[in-house]
Order: C-alpha cells, then structure tokens, then sequence
C-alpha cells in the first residue's frame, strides 16, 4: 500500500492496482479478526484476509481522509456468510448498471469511521 494506491500481487508481480480514493465502504468480518472486504463502486472489490487487519483498515480510512476529506468512508461489521454474499452481488456487471449491495446501515460502525465534513456539518446543525 502507498499513500494512494493498494497493490496485490502473483508470483512477485504487480497483478492489480486500487485508487485508495475510490473506495466506498469498508466491511470486516464480525466472525473472524482476518477478513476484510474493501468495497469500490467502478471496480472489482478487494478480499483481504491478514493478521493485522486493524492496521490495514486504518492505513486506509487516514488515507481516505487525507484524499476525500468530504467524505466519510463506512465501515460495516457483518458475518461471514453475509460477507461472501456481498462479494458474489457486487459484480461487474451489476457496478456498470448502479446497482450496489452494501449492508444496511446498523450494520455502520459508526463510533469507528472518521466523519467527513459534509456529514459532520450535517450532524452539527
């Protein structure tokens, strides 16, 4: 991970690339502390499963910020077959056509996202 890009890789060769800027939503597992599911609206989605899942997530919310700072960047807590469910929905396809599946809204860990200004002004009002 850079400041702007995630990379993965096959075989020590760079395979994809991710803007941290186009992230939309982030969705960790609540049944185990290794998976995460970085969610896009205009590209393929990112499975990740790690040790220092924490780590990771924060890495990407702080650079989220720095780049969209309007924004905020979700983050949902769901189980595993909820999760496996949203990485089968969220295709390609179904992208191209403006149809998300994300969690519902009480699936937010809201007391774990940084607001983005739009959203805080909002609340301050």
């Amino acid at each position: 991970m850079t400041f702007e890009r995630i990379y993965t890789f096959k075989d020590s060769i760079k395979s994809r690339e991710y803007k941290i800027g186009d992230v939309r939503a982030i969705i960790s597992s609540s049944t185990n502390e290794s998976d995460l599911y970085v969610f896009f609206e205009r590209v393929e989605d990112l499975h990740i499963a790690t040790n220092n899942r924490l780590d990771v997530i924060n890495m990407i919310k702080l650079r989220f910020n720095n780049i969209n700072r309007n924004m905020t960047l979700r983050h949902f807590s769901v189980d595993d077959s909820t999760l496996q469910e949203l990485h089968r929905n969220n295709t390609k396809k179904e992208k191209a056509s403006g149809v998300y599946d994300l969690p519902d809204d009480s699936y937010r860990l809201l007391n774990e996202e940084i607001k983005g200004e739009e959203e805080y002004n909002a609340e301050l009002r």
